[in-house]
């Protein structure tokens, strides 16, 4: 993969995390204090693309992955994920977008 390929794939991901993370209101009532006008379906289907992406760049061992709180992958009514944990994907892709287009990562994985 080229690094203009990668940080393309990048960008896309971070922006559908961004909007994804406007799509959050709070709520006033019920166990979640934000809830995500967009399915649930949309919600996992970034969480699981973008893991992905990043296992495949940096690698399962990397800070970028691990540094995602592995547990809090739905919220306590258990319909999607969290606005926190959202914010955590798209802020950990940002990271690795920053350390390609840096060339700061020996290699790709």
């Amino acid at each position: 993969m080229k690094k203009y390929e990668v940080l393309t794939q990048l960008d896309v991901l971070i922006k559908t995390g961004d909007q994804l993370t406007e799509s959050f209101e709070r709520n006033t009532s019920g166990y979640r204090y934000y809830k995500s006008s967009q399915p649930e379906a949309r919600l996992r289907a970034f969480v699981t693309s973008a893991l992905a992406t990043i296992v495949r760049i940096a690698g399962k061992d990397s800070e970028y992955y691990e540094n995602i709180p592995q547990e809090p992958l739905s919220s306590q009514d258990g319909l999607g994920p969290e606005k926190a944990f959202i914010e955590a994907v798209t802020g950990a892709l940002t990271a690795l977008r920053d350390a390609v287009d840096q060339g700061w990562l020996q290699s790709l994985e």
